[in-house]
């Protein structure tokens, strides 16, 4: 008798054991139809659960790009937020998950509202580059409105070319803008970004205050004059 009770606990604690693994599989799979996802109610998500959900919805929507949540996604993710903050729970990872929203929002040419997400975080490059296309989107032959700002250049990205001419310095980056150094203000100014991330300049030349910007792959050259701020693209 003693046995078989052994035998029957050991069938029973199975059972639970499977149907914890068949519940574990559900969720696996519905992580995979973002669909459903968003159709779930964050109020009655774990935070643990909501961390798995979250990633599910940045992994559906992001590529080699870049961030591209939509605004179902990003409002998913912004009623979580409040969901557990009325909880009393600060949930983790609140300035990653906000540049993520920011780059979706730049990713969207939602330019104001990539502006403010990376100004609640303090996220210098992405402000200023969100501002850059605020004020000079589309630009080809015109005055660039340029701010300048205080200290060195934010951006985080590998510098694809360089050039100097004494009191200024000028970088290109990979996939990004164009910027100046004034070394005598000590000032920084994002002075071109391309409409693509994959056309970014490659190549810099200077020669009397005229800096030519060269796109990668033959996409365009633009000349920008240092003294007047002033941009002209080269027909061709």
């Amino acid at each position: 008798m003693k046995k078989l009770l052994v035998i029957s606990a050991l069938i029973f604690c199975g059972l639970l054991s499977n149907g914890t693994y068949a519940e574990k599989l559900a969720i696996n799979d519905l992580l995979y139809d973002l669909d459903k996802v968003l159709a779930t109610d964050p109020g009655q998500l774990s935070e643990e659960e909501f961390y798995e959900y979250e990633s599910a919805i940045i992994r559906g929507s992001s590529g080699s790009g870049g961030y591209f949540l939509g605004e179902p996604e990003i409002q998913w993710i912004l009623k979580s937020e409040k969901i557990f903050k009325d909880k009393g729970i600060n949930l983790q990872d609140k300035k990653h998950r906000h540049e993520i929203i920011g780059w979706s929002y730049f990713s969207n040419e939602e330019y104001n509202r990539a502006y403010e997400e990376f100004k609640g975080i303090n996220d210098k490059g992405g402000l200023e580059l969100a501002e850059w296309f605020i004020n000079n989107k589309g630009i080809k032959n015109d005055r660039v409105v340029i701010k300048e700002y205080d200290g060195a250049i934010p951006c985080a990205a590998s510098e694809i070319a360089r050039i100097e001419n004494g009191r200024y310095i000028f970088v290109a980056y990979f996939k990004g803008p164009v910027y100046r150094y004034d070394k005598d203000k000590k000032q920084h100014a994002l002075i071109y970004a391309p409409e693509s991330q994959y056309d970014w300049p490659d190549e810099l030349q200077l020669d009397d205050g005229n800096l030519t910007i060269k796109l990668r792959d033959g996409a365009g050259t633009f000349i920008f004059n240092n003294i007047t701020d002033e941009i002209s693209k080269i027909p061709g």
